[in-house]
């Protein structure tokens, strides 16, 4: 049990990690002028909807991981709901 906890702590340790590296690369970006400030943070939340939805969608499909179908799914759900959020956060 102890095992699961410890996996599940670093997960949430990697993704922080991760979002503070593409913020500081979002604003290293927006400091350059070669993006605007609302690209940067719509990039940053598009690539954490994908982890997000990738990661839970095993809860939602309650499918063996091992199929390729069912990765393949995840995989285009993911794609489909940051690609909807990118396209949706437009002004």
């Amino acid at each position: 049990m102890g095992s699961i906890v410890t996996t599940g702590l670093m997960g949430v340790v990697l993704v922080l990690i991760l979002i503070l590296f593409l913020n500081a690369l979002g604003n290293i970006l927006v400091k350059k002028e070669l993006v605007t400030r609302d690209a940067s943070r719509r990039g940053i939340i598009s690539i954490v909807l994908f982890a997000v939805i990738f990661y839970c969608a095993d809860f939602v499909l309650q499918m063996p991981p091992y199929d390729i179908n069912i990765e393949a799914i995840k995989f285009l759900s993911a794609v489909i709901g940051a690609g909807c959020y990118w396209i949706g956060s437009r002004r």
